[in-house]
């Protein structure tokens, strides 16, 4: 079984200086596994952006900015803080509604964008080439 997140040590930390700052930062992850899974819904090719993957992140930190149960550098508790919510929030962008997705795909906006001429015509088209595979 693995190890819960509040034992990590970036908020083992957070959670001595600054409880509520570290309760903050749980409430923020635990508002986010409800929304992360959604990304598999539009990047269905992707590996997993779910809060698994950004708890891997916040080890990975608390392994790279510590030392046994300290932090390796000088950081505040808000520091610390907005560095474990952009572990959790990085992939926030990725969260799209299909109802979104269609609505923006349906757009006037989008149709210029990638019309012959348009800022997004050759990435789009090198998608669709990737996506539909060879001719």
């Amino acid at each position: 079984m693995s190890t819960p997140i509040q034992d990590r040590r970036l908020f083992k930390w957070l959670m001595a200086k600054d409880k509520d700052l570290g309760e903050r930062a749980l409430r923020v992850r635990a508002e986010l596994t409800k929304w992360l899974p959604q990304i598999v819904q539009m990047f269905p090719h992707y590996p997993s952006h779910g809060v698994d993957h950004s708890d891997r992140i916040v080890t990975q930190l608390s392994k790279m900015l510590s030392k046994g149960n300290t932090l390796s550098a000088s950081f505040s508790p808000v520091e610390v803080y907005c560095l474990l919510c952009a572990a959790y929030l990085h992939d926030m962008g990725m969260v799209v509604s299909p109802g979104d997705a269609a609505a923006i795909l349906a757009s006037d906006p989008w149709k210029t964008f990638v019309a012959d001429g348009g800022k997004g015509h050759e990435s789009y088209e090198k998608y669709l080439s990737l996506r539909n595979g060879p001719a």
